[in-house]
């Protein structure tokens, strides 16, 4: 078996595209994957002048199709994206962008303030800014800008 990180990796991958070969042989041909559990954005989360930033990967997803919110310490963001394009479609070969709901919640490690939390959503990545405080507030809505 491989070691190190990348091992680990490569060993998932190879039974991730073996997994998808014994279902197509099965079922005889392309699977069609379906969107009935939440999918979750990716984030990075990190500190800069003074704010908690976290920024979620969030393409397609229109701004009015986000709900977020900040309760307990906790950053959550939920929404819908629709599936791209109206094709009809008899079936995948690959599926890899969901599509359908999401939420995705964060723990906030700083006390910041709620009633100053920003949001904008450029290029597909929703960017929150959490000013950090000395003690800590417990809840908030989150207001998004449009794009500019």
């Amino acid at each position: 078996m491989a070691s190190g990180k990348k091992g680990v990796l490569s060993s998932l991958l190879g039974l991730h595209q073996e997994l998808e070969r014994m279902i197509h042989d099965v079922v005889g041909g392309p699977v069609r994957v379906g969107s009935a559990h939440k999918w979750v954005p990716p984030a990075d989360i990190f500190v800069s002048s003074g704010n908690v930033i976290v920024r979620f990967e969030v393409a397609g997803v229109k701004r009015e199709d986000f709900d977020l919110t900040y309760k307990d310490d906790e950053l959550t963001v939920r929404g819908s994206r629709a599936e791209f394009g109206n094709d009809e479609k008899e079936g995948y070969w690959q599926m890899e962008i969901p599509h359908g709901p999401f939420e995705r919640k964060v723990k906030i490690p700083l006390p910041v303030d709620p009633d100053k939390i920003e949001a904008a959503c450029r290029e597909g990545i929703l960017e929150v800014k959490l000013p950090i405080i000395a003690e800590r507030r417990k809840r908030s809505t989150v207001r998004i800008q449009s794009d500019a």
